[in-house]
């Protein structure tokens, strides 16, 4: 889990949206070029080495471009701590989504006794 420090961050002037995409551009994959052949066009897409991502103790090395053109590390924004997270979010469409399901004659069964 990261944790932001926004005061910190304020200070550096560095919106919560600038370490968002820093770490997006870190450990995401974004497309960067196009590449255009007579038949084709293959999508070029940029994502880390999987030696960088698969230990957390790395987030200590990633440093936030700040406005002014200095490098922040980002250890200086914000925190890390392991956390608990769910294997699955179930989606429907592009919303995350939840099923409740209960047996309603069961209850009042259950009530009128």
């Amino acid at each position: 889990m990261v944790t932001y420090d926004r005061a910190t961050a304020a200070r550096f002037n560095i919106a919560p949206q600038l370490i968002d995409d820093t770490l997006y551009d870190a450990f995401g994959q974004r497309q960067v070029s196009t590449m255009y052949t007579s038949l084709n066009q293959y999508h070029v897409v940029m994502e880390a080495a999987p030696q960088f991502w698969q230990d957390p103790q790395i987030l200590n090395e990633v440093y936030v471009s700040s406005p002014g053109g200095g490098q922040v590390p980002l250890s200086a924004l914000a925190s890390f701590a392991p956390t608990t997270a769910p294997l699955a979010i179930s989606h429907q469409g592009l919303f995350p989504a939840v099923t409740l399901s209960f047996n309603l004659a069961g209850m009042l069964r259950s009530a009128m006794r």
